[in-house]
């Protein structure tokens, strides 16, 4: 389970994080990072046996963030929603940080805050970001 991560603005060369337990204004209820999908193409050749791998095409890897704003006011609420809206804009290119390890990623539409009155009230809002990494693959911030 993925207890805390940081996103970096590429643009805005700025970096936000939130994790489970420490952030007060920002807490992380899950990430998760997909799957990547992997095509192969084969070859079969007259009495052969299975087939013989000749090229492989990876895909990109989806990606969801979700999250909870908490606020003592409306004002702070407001105030918070319009960091994320401002921050997590669909026109840039973020990385994400996790443990030794990122993966650059564009958004696939702008941040979601959930309908419900129960989720999205005064001192408590639940958000989701989408995003697409067109490099699936993670890196190792070691190198």
């Amino acid at each position: 389970m993925i207890e805390s991560i940081t996103i970096k603005n590429n643009s805005q060369q700025s970096e936000f994080s939130m994790d489970k337990l420490t952030t007060p204004e920002y807490i992380l209820e899950k990430v998760d990072f997909g799957e990547v999908p992997v095509n192969y193409i084969t070859n079969k050749f007259i009495k052969q046996f299975g087939s013989t791998p000749s090229h492989r095409n990876v895909s990109e890897r989806a990606i969801e963030i979700v999250g909870n704003i908490i606020a003592d006011t409306p004002e702070e609420m407001t105030e918070r929603k319009v960091f994320l809206n401002k921050f997590f804009n669909p026109l840039e290119d973020f990385t994400a940080i996790y443990k030794n390890y990122t993966i650059d990623f564009v958004l696939e539409n702008s941040i979601k805050y959930t309908l419900e009155e129960q989720t999205n009230n005064e001192i408590v809002c639940n958000f989701k970001i989408n995003a697409i990494a067109h490099y699936p693959l993670f890196s190792n911030t070691q190198s």
